[in-house]
């Protein structure tokens, strides 16, 4: 075979994709078409690190017309971006010396128009806004940013439900847990999206006995005398931890640990785009081990035993334990359920063993579904050891 028959033969097994780009105003000239190769299921854009060795990116001409040759069979998906149409993504299966022409129609996506706003009613300008969409290729996304008014505007979005999210790049304004997912259906021109001031919130954890940071703690953030989001993190191998974007207001800081003494509420102000640094000594506490029986001298499994905060806190805990869930389904409620605080839950033989109990009078709240809950004295004496103590738990009343 010569060189001429060769190549002709080469090229008939090659695989090419033409096609045209159209909308309702006629061919659509400058449209980005972007051929992947082997992608089951793409993303809402380009990779990162941009093309692979076997794709090829294309640019619709005066006629809307795009040509992709000399290509290998397989699986390839055809992207097509193109100003004020929503990102079109098609499936194509390439066999040898195929020729796939396509004629793609582009319809007009959606816009979505607002305003972003402080709780005072005063535009936010430069704040991010994100719109986020499921469909079949995954989560979507599109953002924009607020202008000087606070006005923004998201075009050629697909249809379906959207949310929109707002965050600040200079971390002075956060939405508020409930707002931070914003639902819209259909074109909307008056969407209103509130941010709140916000600051952070870090420091550490370190023993008081030898100086050593406090890992795996946990810290509670909690708003001073009025309703709020409360948060709570674990203390990293450093003892450190952070809270980031923090509505602005009086707050509650509180920390727990395996071993120690749970600390005392701090009062925090937490100021707009400002760090809020504090620094928590905690003292080792003593530990008690024992066992929670039943009436009959069973042991209860599911039971969690728990320290509360303050004093008179243990009638606040019971009525959210009657509330909870856990209970109801007959499981037994786990320390982040109810808040988080020095707590231990028992073992199939209904053992535990709760470590960081303060000198002086404690009481330990005990409750287990189906069973009446109890607050347990526990004294603790310096250089006393505390002896094993067994719980009976009664059924509750009906």
């Amino acid at each position: 075979m010569d060189e001429l028959s060769r190549q002709t033969a080469a090229e008939t097994t090659r695989a090419c994709v033409r096609g045209e780009l159209w909308s309702a105003d006629g061919a659509v000239v400058g449209a980005s078409i972007t051929l992947l190769q082997g992608w089951d299921r793409p993303p809402a854009g380009l990779p990162a690190d941009g093309l692979g060795t076997g794709d090829a990116s294309r640019v619709s001409d005066a006629m809307g017309a795009f040509d992709f040759a000399d290509l290998d069979s397989g699986h390839y998906t055809l992207m097509v971006e193109a100003e004020g149409f929503p990102l079109q993504l098609l499936d194509l299966e390439l066999g040898q010396g195929c020729v796939e022409q396509r004629c793609i129609i582009l319809g007009q996506g959606r816009t979505v128009q607002g305003r972003v706003l402080d709780p005072d009613g005063q535009p936010l300008a430069g704040m991010d806004i994100v719109a986020s969409q499921t469909s079949e290729r995954g989560l979507e996304t599109c953002c924009t940013c607020s202008d000087a008014t606070g006005k923004f505007e998201l075009c050629s979005l697909n249809e379906g439900g959207l949310r929109l999210h707002g965050t600040d790049p200079r971390g002075g304004y956060c939405m508020l847990p409930g707002d931070r997912l914003r639902e819209v259906q259909g074109d909307a021109e008056d969407v209103c999206i509130t941010m709140h001031p916000c600051g952070r919130v870090s420091g550490w954890l370190m023993s008081i006995t030898d100086g050593m940071p406090i890992i795996e703690a946990t810290v509670h953030l909690e708003p001073e005398g009025r309703e709020g989001m409360r948060l709570w993190t674990r203390t990293d191998t450093t003892g450190g931890f952070e809270f980031q974007l923090v509505p602005s207001g009086d707050y509650q800081l509180r920390a727990c640990a395996a071993g120690f003494v749970p600390s005392n509420l701090q009062s925090l102000a937490v100021q707009s785009a400002q760090p809020t640094q504090v620094g928590l000594l905690m003292a080792t506490g003593a530990c008690i081990r024992g066992r929670v029986l039943d009436a009959r001298g069973r042991p209860l499994s599911a039971v969690l035993i728990r320290l509360p905060e303050q004093a008179g806190e243990e009638q606040e805990l019971l009525e959210r334990v009657v509330r909870s869930s856990l209970l109801r389904c007959g499981r037994g409620p786990s320390s982040e359920a109810l808040g988080g605080a020095l707590s231990a839950t028992c073992t199939e033989a209904g053992e535990f063993a709760l470590d960081g109990l303060a000198r002086g009078v404690n009481r330990l709240l005990v409750v287990a579904p189906g069973h009446a809950a109890r607050v347990v004295k526990v004294v603790v004496r310096r250089g006393a050891a505390l002896p094993p103590l067994d719980i009976e738990l009664l059924l509750r009343a009906a």
